[in-house]
Parts: structure tokens; C-alpha cells; sequence
């Protein structure tokens, strides 16, 4: 049988906590982020301060929910209201579905965390060229 995980990553990395995700901590969590929500837990998000807008379903790759799928996909608007600045969960114990489902380590987290720190480190870069560009001699 092949491999179908992606880029053919580990089941779960225990190197990547939330709490160090990408030297930044709890990135699943960060402005930009689309997650499935019930009515109901997107009501709560709402409600704690979280903003949110609907995702278009048409972007959503077809292999993410399927037939019987109730919950809508919603892209946080700003961090979650419930992320403290230590990185923990304010929520932790009433936290949503997909927040219960989401594996600390797994595929998206590892994804997530090899996408930011390539984007880091394209910023980085960027950022060396242009100070050198605009040394003054």
C-alpha cells in the first residue's frame, strides 16, 4: 500500500508542541487559520470575542469532510480571542470539535510549521537584502 501521508511526514513529530509550533506557538490558533464549526461553537467564538467570517467551501479541498459533513469552515479573523500569550487555551476545557480533533504534531501541524518557517526565513532574507541595499557607503 503507498504512503499517502503528505511529503511523507511521521504520523505525529514530539518534537513540535503547541507551544513551540514554529518558534511561535499555537499557529492552528493565529489570525488566517480555517477551521470546521458547528453553529453552535462558532456562535461561542463569536461570543468570547473571536472574529470569524465564513471560508467559501469551493476552496475547501474535497477530501475535507464528504457526504454528511454538517460543520461550515471559518477563517479566524485575528488570533482566537481564547489563545493567551503564553500559548495555552483559555477554553481548553469547552473547546471546539476541531480544536478536540486537531493532533499535536500531526500532518496539518507539521505542514503549518514547515510552511511558517519557510516563510520566516523567506522574510529573513528579504529583509538582509534589503538593509544591504540600502547601506549607505
Amino acid at each position: 500500500m503507498p504512503d499517502l501521508r503528505p511529503n511523507n511526514l511521521p504520523i505525529r513529530d514530539p518534537k513540535i508542541s503547541c507551544l513551540s509550533c514554529a518558534g511561535l506557538g499555537a499557529l492552528c490558533c493565529r489570525s488566517g487559520t480555517v477551521i470546521p464549526l458547528s453553529k453552535n461553537e462558532a456562535r461561542q467564538l463569536q461570543t468570547d470575542g473571536t472574529e470569524l467570517q465564513l471560508f467559501p467551501r469551493d476552496e475547501v479541498p474535497k477530501s475535507v469532510g464528504g457526504p454528511g459533513f454538517r460543520r461550515k469552515f471559518y477563517q479566524l479573523i485575528g488570533d482566537c480571542a481564547s489563545l493567551l500569550d503564553d500559548g495555552t487555551c483559555s477554553i481548553y476545557e469547552r473547546r471546539t470539535r476541531a480544536c478536540r480533533e486537531f493532533v499535536e504534531g500531526g500532518f496539518s501541524c507539521q505542514i503549518l510549521n514547515i510552511k511558517t518557517q519557510k516563510a520566516v526565513a523567506d522574510l529573513a532574507a528579504t529583509t538582509d537584502q534589503t538593509l544591504e541595499q540600502n547601506q549607505i557607503d
